[in-house]
């Protein structure tokens, strides 16, 4: 409170001592126009007000100045405990020419609030820092946790760890501490965002920040797979003397059982392939040969037959690579490919099923895009997933539009827009994830919930992104991207090789892995 006191005392002499300045200029002005330049009494007054005023805009925005650097700094402050810090700056409150000390006393009270050390760097010298608890006691804190949980260094080196971390690594502790996280735990993400990866943002952009990972894998010594969902807490500074804490929640049991269903299924499902295979092959010979025989009732019919036939062939490719993405089988093989001809291609193949849903699909393609680098078997898997979920959600709108073009970091955009039912808001998050249907329309809409996770799955492994806008009532747009080929070519030792080969599951250790 006194230094609030303070910073409204010199903020009001701050005003007056301005203020005062401006008076003896207006005065001045006033008498410099009937005096020196024989100006009468009305000229003199005009003059005299247009220049009080100019200097009554100076003043104000010097005191609005003053008012306002104290509390950005604070501001500042603020944004820099949240985890969407972004490009904030770190605040220099000891820079400040007013409220100073009242800056640097409320910046040091929020960070203490938010458990670090980070406001010494900023308010305080080095001589004040405080000093970080003993190890023992640290370690004596982290068995209280009723879970696996490693403290990380500032250099992602592990400090301490509890028991259960120690049997859950399946290594005595001395072998652990002291060592990169990323040598003891030997992790594979389903994705390219890793630990390191958020770690290394995270220390670039936050002094604090949270996150957390599902399905992470890790290979322990005579212990087999582990998998869990993993999550992280860093803290620039930490009072502890740890900036990050990992906590581990185990869920092997489950989701290999979960694993396992699936590879039961497909297992089941790869002796459909080749009936369907006959079956396809037989509707479209009767489709080619009988086709100008056939009444319009039963041309309907055999086109239904055939749209039918493909829909329940994408349905078994879906069982069989969800089964492959899980086990880590799904290895793609990465060709140049002229996107303006391959998505054309891919829509003419899909026009069936919209047809006979009473759907159209049109096509809005930016021409002379660039090649792209794709495994075409594996893009297409994606190109009608997408379009199979617009067909089913349209509602009663007809129209599905394939957008494709360059985005802003020169990869290749396609997005699928629908103007159907949308998707609520609480269920954006979960849309990608093994299984999940949005219980509104579990009932009345078909579907297994593998369709949006294998879309993922593949976009990623293809190294690009996958995204989704919508709104209820108006529909939904699902995109991706993928790379163009000479990003990719560029990183071959031998530039005449026109062939990469990834595996959806390529982040072992936190780092990409390709196979060539």
């Amino acid at each position: 409170m006194d230094n609030f006191k303070k910073f409204s005392s010199d903020l009001t002499a701050y005003g007056f001592f301005w203020i005062f300045i401006s008076s003896l200029l207006a005065v001045g002005a006033y008498l410099l126009c009937s005096r020196v330049f024989k100006l009468n009494d009305l000229f003199s007054l005009l003059a005299t007000t247009v220049i009080a005023l100019l200097l009554s805009v100076g003043v104000a925005k010097l005191l609005v100045m003053a008012v306002s650097e104290p509390f950005k700094a604070i501001w500042q402050a603020l944004w820099q405990l949240t985890e969407s810090a972004g490009n904030v700056p770190t605040p220099q409150p000891d820079k400040l020419t007013h409220g100073r000390e009242l800056a640097m006393s409320m910046i040091k009270q929020m960070y203490q609030l938010g458990g670090t050390q980070a406001a010494s760097a900023v308010v305080t010298t080095a001589a004040s820092q405080a000093v970080p608890a003993p190890a023992a006691q640290n370690t004596q804190l982290l068995e209280v946790m009723p879970l696996p949980v490693f403290a990380l260094d500032e250099n992602d080196m592990v400090q301490s760890i509890n028991q259960l971390a120690a049997d859950y690594a399946g290594r005595p502790r001395e072998e652990i501490i002291g060592k990169s996280i990323n040598d003891v735990l030997q992790l594979s993400f389903q994705t390219n965002d890793t630990l390191e990866t958020w770690l290394a943002s995270a220390k670039a952009s936050s002094v604090m920040a949270n996150s957390s990972w599902d399905r992470v894998r890790m290979q322990v010594a005579d212990k087999g797979l582990k998998q869990f969902d993993l999550i992280a807490r860093y803290a620039k500074g930490n009072t502890t003397g740890y900036d990050t804490l990992l906590g581990i929640f185990d869920h092997t049991e489950r989701y290999s059982n979960e694993d396992g269903k699936t590879s039961y299924v497909a297992l089941a499902v790869h002796e459909l392939r080749t009936p369907l295979t006959v079956l396809r092959g037989y509707i479209e010979v009767f489709e080619d040969e009988l086709d100008s025989k056939l009444t319009p009732e039963l041309r309907d019919f055999m086109h239904k037959m055939s749209a039918s036939a493909q829909a329940l062939t994408a349905f078994v490719s879906n069982i069989l690579n969800v089964a492959r993405v899980d086990e880590n089988q799904l290895t793609l093989s990465l060709h140049e490919a002229n996107w303006n001809e391959l998505l054309p291609e891919f829509a003419k193949d899909l026009e069936l099923r919209a047809k006979v849903r009473g759907k159209t699909l049109e096509l809005d393609i930016q021409p002379n895009l660039p090649a792209v680098a794709v495994d075409k078997v594996s893009i297409y898997e994606v190109i009608s997933n997408l379009v199979d979920n617009a067909i089913k959600y349209s509602g009663t709108s007809a129209k599905i539009i394939l957008h494709s073009a360059v985005g802003k970091d020169g990869n290749v955009e396609t997005v699928v827009q629908d103007y159907g039912v949308g998707i609520p808001e609480g269920a954006m998050r979960y849309l990608f994830t093994k299984y999940y249907r949005s219980h509104r329309n579990k009932g009345s809409i078909s579907g297994s919930g593998l369709g949006l996770y294998l879309v993922k799955a593949i976009v990623t492994a293809h190294g690009g992104n996958v995204w989704v806008n919508s709104k209820e009532d108006e529909g939904s747009s699902f995109g991706f991207s993928v790379v163009p080929y000479t990003s990719v070519a560029a990183e071959l030792k031998d530039p005449a090789n026109a062939n990469i080969e990834r595996q959806a599951h390529g982040w072992i250790k936190n780092h990409s892995m390709y196979r060539r």
